[in-house]
């Protein structure tokens, strides 16, 4: 049975043991502090060329960081989101807007080649400790617009929205991960490679 992409979000919102918490109102002033400080701004995406990787990149970090769950998924070809699965996709990103929510990425180059586009940034990972690391997203053009062929940063995205899924269903309140969490971290953390070698066999030349 095939599932839309807006009902598999939600569904990947639903149960796995997570809670919402109110917020204090300080702690919803402080956010709102800090997205007017790193928010990347409508009018710095609208400065990017119209119809540009650029404008695509910062549309999609945008997205992130407002919680706009659908489209920042949808931002991912079509072929990557059924090899890696919607619902693990949104977890990922429901998971990451908190760092993306801290920063800006600063974009360092962008190439475009025909219907292919790199861009390389600079920005923190869930993982680099607060430390800026190098980064590349690869994107393809389609007749719907730029879409993500490969995010070297999602690897590390997927890595920790699987483990936590599997651990919420096992032992939420665990002080160490459980075997089975770091196992489906693994195989996560993999998907994307998977898919790109899939793509590179010869029956899939033009795709």
């Amino acid at each position: 049975m095939r599932v839309s992409l807006a009902a598999a979000i939600l569904l990947g919102g639903c149960g796995g043991g997570q809670s919402v918490k109110p917020l204090a109102q300080e702690s919803i002033a402080n956010e709102v502090t800090l997205l007017r400080e790193r928010l990347v701004s409508q009018e710095a995406i609208e400065r990017a060329p119209a119809g540009s990787v650029d404008r695509s990149f910062l549309g999609y970090w945008r997205n992130v960081q407002l919680g706009d769950v659908e489209r920042a998924a949808i931002a991912y070809e079509a072929g990557l989101r059924e090899a890696v699965g919607v619902d693990l996709i949104a977890l990922a990103i429901r998971d990451a807007r908190a760092n993306y929510r801290t920063q800006t990425p600063r974009v360092e180059q962008v190439k475009v080649h025909r219907d292919r586009g790199t861009v390389r940034y600079v920005a923190m990972t869930q993982t680099s400790g607060g430390a800026p690391v190098a980064l590349s997203m690869r994107w393809r053009r389609t007749s719907a617009g730029w879409r993500i062929r490969h995010s070297s940063g999602l690897d590390g995205e997927l890595r920790s929205a699987a483990q936590r899924r599997v651990q919420d269903r096992l032992d939420p309140d665990a002080q160490v991960l459980d075997p089975r969490a770091v196992r489906a971290g693994d195989r996560a953390a993999n998907l994307q490679a998977r898919y790109l070698a899939r793509l590179r066999r010869p029956a899939n030349e033009g795709r």
